[in-house]
This record gives C-alpha cells, structure tokens and sequence, in this order.
C-alpha cells in the first residue's frame, strides 16, 4: 500500500485514503481533491473500489483560485511518481468507472504499463467531429509510465504549474501540453500515445463515444465559480 506518510506535498493534506493490499496490480490510481469536491470524491473511490483498482486519493486545502487548484494535480502524481515508483494513472475527482468496467481499465492501463509506454493522453482532443472541445489536451485521465521519462514530463508539469497556473491562472492541462512539447524535445525516443476517448469521456462534449469506461462528469462547470 501507498505509505500517505512518506509522500511529499506542497501543502500539508487534510485526508488521504489508499486501497488495501492491491499493489500488485500494474498501476496505481491517483486522484486529489478540496473539500469542495468531496461529494465527487466519494463518488470517485467507491467506484475504484467497485472496479477493484488499486488507488490513493488527497484532499488537501484550497489555494484561492480554480486554475491553482488545478494546477495541485502535477503536484500530486509527482509525489506519487517518485515514491511509488509504479505507473500512475490520474482521475480527476468528479470521474468515475463505470459499473462492470474494472476488467476493462485494467487490461487497458495494464497494457499501456506492461509496453512501457512513458505518457498518454488526450493530446489530440480538438477534432472535427467534437467542435464543442476547445483544448487541444485534456487532461481528466493521464498516464504516467514510472520511467525516467515519465517523472521529467510530471516534473517539468509541476514546476511550470507553481507560476502558470498559480500565479497566471493559466490551465493546467495547456502546461501539461508544453511539458509534452518539451519532452519530445529532449528525449530521443519517448513513448507518448494518445488516450482512448473511451478512458477519458465527456459525453455532451465527444458524441460518438459509446459505451465508456471512465467518464468525466465536469463538476466545474458548477463548482469553479464558488471557490473560496
């Protein structure tokens, strides 16, 4: 089991929650939180749990501002990276597995670990047939593979979050974007692939998608103007 105590944040959390005895599982769920979430949260882990996935979750306090927020999230999987040494996959909080889709996330995050593929995403989301998408990444599900390469994408993520998206509110998932662009730069031979949309699904926003395994249900569109 992830060990909350010897994992290293930014801020001190108000709550973390790990799944029991699944650490031999390929990868590792990663989600975080503010208190506003909490309700999305729950909804969250009880379908881990229902999809017997292996998982560690923080709450942690506010920073004042939605994008900061936002931002936290390279935090965490940094924190997750480094000390768990396993593939990572992030959740946002308001995400959920759908029922009887355990097996499936499993065989596909698992494979993704098992090809050592370094990052995946959904860097190729603006398409013609979902006009309604305007990121060219979205960032809800995100795999980070445990390598070297891996841990400098999340890295350079982090540390460009602390100002853009701290400081400018700029968001984090066009920082992650950038992080990518800097990798692919840098590393010779890094193994990003795209994300199915079928692990990362905003129904109103990707038509076509049948059948999900993980969909985003987008609390923000109510939550980001309430933060405190």
């Amino acid at each position: 089991m992830t060990n909350p105590d010897r994992l290293k944040f930014p801020f001190v959390p108000i709550e973390t929650t790990a799944s029991p005895g699944r650490e031999s599982l390929p990868f590792l769920v990663v989600s975080a939180w503010t208190p506003q979430y909490r309700d999305h949260g729950t909804r969250l882990v009880a379908s881990l749990e229902s999809a017997g996935l292996d998982y560690h979750t923080v709450v942690y306090p506010s920073l004042g501002s939605w994008e900061a927020n936002c931002g936290v999230k390279s935090e965490v999987v940094v924190a997750h990276l480094r000390h768990s040494g396993r593939p990572i996959v992030w959740l946002d909080a308001d995400a959920t597995v759908e029922p009887g889709k355990g097996p499936d996330v499993l065989a596909y995050f698992g494979d993704l670990a098992r090809a050592q593929v370094d990052f995946a995403g959904m860097y190729d989301a603006r398409r013609p047939e979902w006009p309604l998408v305007n990121s060219d990444l979205i960032s809800n599900t995100v795999f980070f593979g445990g390598s070297v390469e891996s841990v400098r994408i999340a890295e350079h993520w982090a540390g460009a979050c602390r100002l853009r998206a701290t400081v400018r509110r700029e968001l984090d998932q066009d920082v992650l974007l950038d992080s990518l662009s800097w990798a692919r730069g840098v590393f010779k031979y890094l193994r990003a692939v795209p994300i199915s949309p079928h692990y990362a699904c905003i129904r109103d926003l990707m038509p076509g998608v049948e059948d999900p395994s993980i969909v985003q249900h987008q609390a923000s569109r109510v939550l980001k103007d309430q933060v405190v």
